[in-house]
Order: structure tokens, then sequence, then C-alpha cells
């Protein structure tokens, strides 16, 4: 009978168990508001939902944490669902968000095409959508916030150029142009950029590289093999930061990664800086990176939808102005013909974002039948990487 009692209260343990284990899953994989600030949580609010490119690389997790911030500031909650970069996945995940009743949409579109159809289908339930980061081929979206993809592939071959002119060298020789998949639209727009550059250089020899899903081991690979058939190059311009780090293992593996100030050195120029790029910039391996200011883009996304939800359309500042972040001055348009956007939150876990609105100035153009808010990029360098506000410096206090 003890027996049999003792089971029953193990049976009982487990069950208890395995419901909690149970729950923090499902909570976890929602993701919802639960982390805790330096605030109070409000209740009440809106219910956004929040389908990012992905979250596995740190870039995505912190712009996740910053959103969920954000709307706990904000007294609203958000549900985050991972689409892994994955299209039909992410039409799922969207049609669940609405099933659930969220008042708005903020996205970075796994594909420029494939989204469309469901992203109006979408908006004309009366469910507003803003992008970032990516964008859609409709004029549905409410409102695209991301930097111009072509401006940082730009800015990234500029950087390069630079540091081999900075150093008295000729730019002659071939540069490794590796970017993502080629129905990738920021993958195209990057690669576009920074061909412009090179191309203004009689003596280079741009050989482009389009890396399926931004696959660092394939980058890794193919750098190893082009140093194998010609030598080590003059320089490499890296698309993101996945390929960036794969092209500089690449480097090492081929015994060509040599520090800046040394015979040999190749130039390299990446756009996003994670943390074991700024260890590559120490290293001497890396001359420049061209960051994102990535953790406000959901954050003006919620700010846009909910404008827009209580004020209308009016409220979104329109085509042809340029956006600045003053914090002395009154959201909304200004008497110079500007208009003044000003994100207010709190301290989270020792980093205020808000601090440093390294995303304005930015234009406000039309792109794809609907506004665009293109904000700046940031230049990184050697020097200055440990010092500047970017996400992989907000990475070591939230996700240690």
């Amino acid at each position: 009978m003890r027996k049999e009692t003792a089971n029953r209260c193990l049976c009982s343990k487990l069950l208890a168990i395995c419901f909690v284990f149970v729950m923090s899953v499902v909570s976890g994989f929602f993701l919802y508001n639960t982390a805790l600030a330096e605030k109070e949580e409000i209740t009440g609010g809106y219910l956004w939902g929040n389908s990012p490119y992905e979250q596995v690389s740190d870039w995505y997790r912190v712009l996740v944490k910053a959103s969920n911030y954000y709307a706990l500031d904000h007294g609203n909650k958000v549900i985050n669902l991972n689409p892994n970069m994955n299209v039909d996945t992410q039409i799922r995940d969207l049609n669940y968000m609405v099933a659930q009743g969220v008042d708005g949409i903020l996205m970075a579109p796994t594909s420029a095409t494939g989204l469309a159809a469901t992203i109006n289908k979408i908006v004309d339930k009366g469910i507003p959508i803003v992008t970032y980061d990516a964008d859609a081929k409709t004029p549905k979206v409410l409102i695209n916030i991301r930097v111009s993809n072509t401006k940082i592939g730009e800015l990234a071959a500029e950087g390069m150029i630079k540091a081999i002119l900075d150093d008295g060298k000729e730019p002659k020789g071939k540069v490794l142009l590796i970017s993502g998949s080629t129905t990738n639209i920021a993958a195209i727009e990057r690669r576009d950029g920074a061909l412009s550059v090179l191309k203004k250089y009689p003596g280079i020899e741009p050989v482009v590289y389009m890396i399926e899903g931004w696959s660092q081991a394939d980058s890794k690979k193919t750098v190893v093999n082009a140093v194998s058939a010609w030598g080590p190059p003059l320089g490499i311009v890296a698309c993101n930061s996945y390929v960036g780090i794969g092209a500089i293992e690449g480097l090492k593996s081929a015994n060509a990664a040599i520090p800046r100030g040394q015979e040999g050195h190749v130039y390299v120029g990446v756009v996003d800086v994670e943390k074991p790029m700024k260890e590559f910039m120490h290293q001497g391996l890396c001359d420049v990176g061209i960051d994102q200011p990535q953790l406000f883009y959901p954050m003006l996304a919620q700010y846009f939808l909910e404008e827009y939800i209580e004020k209308g359309e009016d409220a979104i500042p329109p085509v042809g102005v340029t956006v600045t972040s003053d914090p002395t001055k009154p959201d909304g348009p200004q008497p110079d013909g500007t208009w003044n956007i000003y994100l207010r939150g709190n301290v989270h876990e020792g980093v205020n974002i808000f601090e440093y609105p390294t995303w304005a100035p930015a234009p406000v153009i039309e792109n794809m039948g609907h506004r665009w808010l293109q904000v700046r990029p940031t230049v990184v360098l050697p020097e200055n990487c440990e010092e500047l506000p970017v996400w992989s410096n907000v990475v070591e206090k939230w996700l240690r």
C-alpha cells in the first residue's frame, strides 16, 4: 500500500515537473514580453505581432529584445515568431498572429514578392503592417524602415578602397565581392552598391559570389578556393556578418590572413559588425565595417503602428521629408519642413538605447509603392568599434 502510494506521489511529482516544463517551453516559444525592465509593466495596451527574418543570430536576438523592451515601456505586448528565413513559415506565422487578434504587425519579409499577397490580405482586414530590414513589393505596407542596402554596400567598398589608398597602395587586383542569395533583395542591393564603387577603379577586377542563405561555411570555402586558384586577393567586400566572418576564416585557413601594416594584407570591408568582427578589427584583419541601427527598427515600427491606429495616416511622415530625432522638439512636422520623432523608454539591463538616436536624420522616399524611412548607417573602424553605440556592444549586456 505504501509502495502504491509512493508510486502515485512519484507520478504526481513527475506530472507537475512535466507541466512546468511544457509551460516554460510554450512561453519561450511565443516569446511574450516577460523580460524585466527598470520600470513596472503597464497592463493593457496593444498586441503586436513581430516576424523577424530569423531569431538565431545575435543581430536579430538583440533586435527582438529591443522590440520587447520598447513594447513593455509603452504598455504593449509582442508575439515574436521565428520564420527562420522561410517564406512558407512566415506566411503561417502571420496568419497565426491574425488569429490571435494582433492590432498590428512588424516584420522583416523573407521574400520581396512571396509575402505580398499575404500582406495585402491582412491589411485588407484592417491590420496595419510595417516592414523593417527588408521589404515587400506592395503599396499596402504602411512604411518600411531600413538602411539603403545599396548605400551600405557602397560604404563597405569605399571604406576598403580608402584603407588601400591610406596605405599608399594602388587599387589594383582582384576583389572578392561576397553577398547572399540571389532572391534576397538586401543581398542584391548590397552587391550592386559595392560593385558600383569597385567599377570606378580600372585596376580592380571584381569577382562576385552570391552565397545561398548567407552561409558562413560556404563563404569560407569560397575564399579558400579563390586563394588556391589565384593567390590572395587585393581585397574582400562581404555584405553581411555571416559571409564576412566566413571570408576572414577562409583567409586564415588559406594562410592569407595578414594584419594590416604587413606586406600581403588583404583589405576587408564588411557589413554588420558582430563581436567576432570586432576581434578581427583588433587583430588588423578587418579594416572597416558598416553597421545598421537595427535596435531602432522594431521600436520605430511600433511607434508608427500606434500613431497610425490612434491618429490616422496623417501621423506618418510623408514622402519627401527628412525625419530628425531631437529630444528638445515635439514629435511631428516642424516649421523648417522636417519631421521629428524622438523615441522614449527606460534603461534596460544597463543600456539606454534611446540616448543615441543614430538612425537619424533619415529621408522618407517612395519605394515599392509605399514610404521608406531610409535610416542612417554607421561607419565602424578599428579605433572606434568599442565606443560606438552599435548592436554588438549591446550583446555583451543583453545576451550574457
